[in-house]
């Protein structure tokens, strides 16, 4: 009995440690979104999948519904407001991206207990991966880490159409929201969509 009280001692402290240290790297601990802030979140990607549905994508000659929404969050956190996307949005594949190591986990673990397959979280960091296919990309960053993803946002009118980008809390630099809607929490949390046919995502390489 003493080793398993030992055991989870050294797994809380190790755990601690780990989103200390990653939150260190990274400039902010994961913190979750707001309840209210979440579920603003959810619908404004609800609905923006729905005008998706309605539009042409990149490499279609007209809408095809067989074709699912590709939704992807920019620091995933603890998982709730990408498994909630793929609960609300039938038609989205979501993926979520986390480089800290608890959250991570614990993300993965509750998608897959809840059953949740047209969710999955990798193990990196955003600012690495290749963001150029995402159809919708939703982030709880902060200012620094708006200012990484706008880095890789590119003003060329020969890449594909661009995302729509939803952000809570915190603006993109340099560029202005197609709306702007508050949240109604404690913290007057605003939620920002970026919709503008200017900004294009750069794929980026590991």
């Amino acid at each position: 009995m003493l080793y398993i009280y030992f055991f989870l001692l050294a797994f809380t402290l190790l755990a601690a440690v780990s989103v200390i240290y990653q939150g260190w790297r990274n400039g902010i601990t994961p913190m979750p979104s707001s309840r209210r802030a979440a579920a603003l979140m959810v619908r404004c990607a609800a609905e923006e999948a729905a005008r998706l549905d309605s539009e042409p994508r990149p490499g279609q000659a007209s809408a095809d519904v067989s074709k699912p929404i590709y939704i992807i969050e920019a620091g995933s956190g603890w998982g709730g407001v990408a498994i909630a996307l793929a609960r609300r949005i039938p038609e989205a594949q979501v993926v979520g991206y986390e480089n800290s190591p608890l959250p991570f986990f614990f993300s993965a673990l509750h998608a897959r207990l809840n059953g949740c397959d047209r969710v999955s979280f990798r193990f990196g960091d955003y600012r690495k991966a290749d963001l150029s296919h995402a159809d919708i990309i939703v982030a709880y960053l902060f200012p620094k880490g708006m200012c990484d993803l706008a880095q890789l946002i590119e003003p060329e009118s020969t890449k594909r159409k661009p995302p729509t980008i939803i952000s809570n809390t915190f603006a993109l630099p340099g560029l202005q929201p197609n709306r702007k809607v508050q949240s109604g929490d404690a913290s007057l949390s605003p939620v920002y969509v970026y919709r503008s046919p200017d900004v294009f995502i750069e794929p980026t390489h590991s």
